[in-house]
This record gives C-alpha cells, sequence and structure tokens, in this order.
C-alpha cells in the first residue's frame, strides 16, 4: 500500500523555495511541538542560539554607529573651542612681544650704547 505524492511544479522551484523558506526563517526560528501533547517539553538554550546572536549583533552594530557619530560631534565642538581658546592666545602673545619690543627700544639710547665700547 505505498502511494505516489505527486508534488507540483519543477525540482529546482521545490528546492529553490525550500531553502529560500529555510534561510529566511532560521534567524528566529522556534519549534514547538505539534499535537495534543499534555505536558510539552521546554525549549532548550541551543534553540534560541540565532536569535540571541542576531540581537547581540544588532545591538553592537547599533552602538558602534552612534558612538562614531558621538565622537564626531564632538571632535567638532571640542576643535571649536580649541581654535577661539588658540586665537586669544595668540592675541596675547602678541600683545606681551609688543610691549617688549617697546619697553627694549625706549631703553635704548645712543648714550648706553657707546659705554659697551669702554
Amino acid at each position: 500500500m505505498l502511494s505516489k505524492v505527486v508534488i507540483s511544479g519543477t525540482r529546482r522551484n521545490i528546492v529553490r523555495n525550500n531553502i529560500l523558506h529555510r534561510i529566511s526563517r532560521s534567524y528566529s526560528y522556534v519549534n514547538f511541538p505539534q499535537g495534543d501533547s499534555i505536558e510539552s517539553p521546554k525549549p532548550t538554550l541551543s534553540q534560541f542560539k540565532n536569535p540571541l546572536f542576531h540581537c547581540f549583533l544588532i545591538a553592537s552594530t547599533t552602538y558602534i554607529v552612534l558612538h562614531i557619530v558621538w565622537t564626531s560631534l564632538s571632535s567638532s565642538e571640542k576643535e571649536a573651542k580649541f581654535v577661539e581658546k588658540t586665537k586669544v592666545l595668540e592675541d596675547r602673545i602678541q600683545q606681551l612681544v609688543d610691549e617688549r619690543k617697546n619697553e627694549f627700544e625706549s631703553t635704548r639710547k645712543w648714550s648706553n650704547m657707546f659705554k659697551f665700547w669702554k
């Protein structure tokens, strides 16, 4: 009493659909028993391996992207502050150089230069 199962479609289409179905559903698929069992067995940790891995992968990728964005924004703010601070310090240095130059020229006299040759 063997009966032959007739499958519609070509073998190539059946194989392709089967593979696509397994790939598309394998990342979040947990097998629960079907039927009228009184006590259903508890799922094992290995059934949750792929979903947990994908969750970790998505979380770590999100963290890395957000950290890169935050670092770039932070560095642009710090750069603006450093440019402003540099300008203030350069102005202060130039002011001190000008003061020193004026002091030197005011103390410099012809008579002091001749004292060097004594």
